[in-house]
């Protein structure tokens, strides 16, 4: 295993689930040029891996027995290693084992990842019935705070990557691969691995601009669940510049729009 003094990552990527964090990263990953980024490998903790998990971590090139610290090994051994966590204390771990080069703050309007995270919750539950659970709130309103003291306290270090430019503009992928030191030509069929098959699907395996805006919720049983959520990330919204309130219905951008095929370099 590599010594202490080599495992500096070069990138961590952060971000609210459903920010656009696991495109990113997939974009950040190609083997082939000794370039890796991890989607949530939980390198600082000793739970097993899932199956699917290590699906992943085989299809990008770790061998057996994949346990974090022979995947820390892996991840190392190449040029660019990065890693991407959306849960709070797995960032924390990170910053503190890793000490980052630069840090990624994937940064998206909440209103929209909330919406999408209620839609594949909604949808995990009906395909999992016996495990259903409620909105899991805290992965938003732990992780939303965290980012903004990253913000501020790491600001030498944070490269804020906005979702929305992200997907609609190739300059705008290239000043953030510039930024990083860090190209972005990866392959975005990473997701069939990752049990993640319905989303590269839905956008053929390219950026696009298919998942850009979403309606405000009109269900009175989502706006439940969802707006007190919406209501503490309010500082998190103005930071960032997003509106802190639903938009009305009729004024809700329609949810597809044509895709943008990515331009190879990011």
């Amino acid at each position: 295993m590599p010594s202490k003094a080599d495992q500096q990552l070069d990138l961590l990527v952060v971000g609210l689930a459903r920010s656009g964090t696991t495109m990113f990263t997939n974009l950040l990953t190609n083997p082939d040029k000794r370039r890796l980024c991890l989607a949530e490998p939980r390198l600082t903790t000793r739970r097993a891996y899932r199956e699917s998990k290590k699906q992943y971590f085989r299809h990008v090139g770790a061998q057996e027995p994949i346990t974090p610290e022979s995947l820390a090994a892996f991840l190392f051994a190449h040029d660019r290693a990065g890693v991407k966590e959306i849960r709070s204390h797995h960032v924390r771990g990170a910053m503190r084992r890793y000490d980052p080069k630069r840090i990624a703050l994937a940064v998206r309007d909440a209103r929209a990842s909330l919406v999408s995270y209620y839609e594949k919750h909604q949808n995990r539950n009906k395909t999992q019935w016996r495990l259903r659970k409620p909105f899991p709130a805290k992965l938003f309103l732990r992780t939303a705070p965290m980012m903004l003291d990253l913000l501020e306290a790491e600001k030498d270090r944070v490269v804020v990557v906005r979702y929305e430019p992200f997907v609609k503009e190739p300059a705008y992928r290239e000043e953030i691969a510039k930024a990083i030191d860090w190209p972005l030509d990866g392959d975005l069929g990473i997701f069939d691995s990752m049990s993640r098959k319905h989303d590269s699907g839905k956008h053929g395996k390219k950026v696009t601009t298919r998942s850009l805006s979403r309606a405000t919720p009109t269900d009175p049983e989502v706006l439940q669940v969802l707006t007190p959520v919406l209501e503490r990330l309010a500082d998190f919204q103005r930071a960032f510049g997003y509106p802190t309130q639903w938009d009305p219905p009729q004024d809700a951008a329609p949810a597809d729009a044509a895709p943008v095929a990515s331009d190879g370099r990011g």
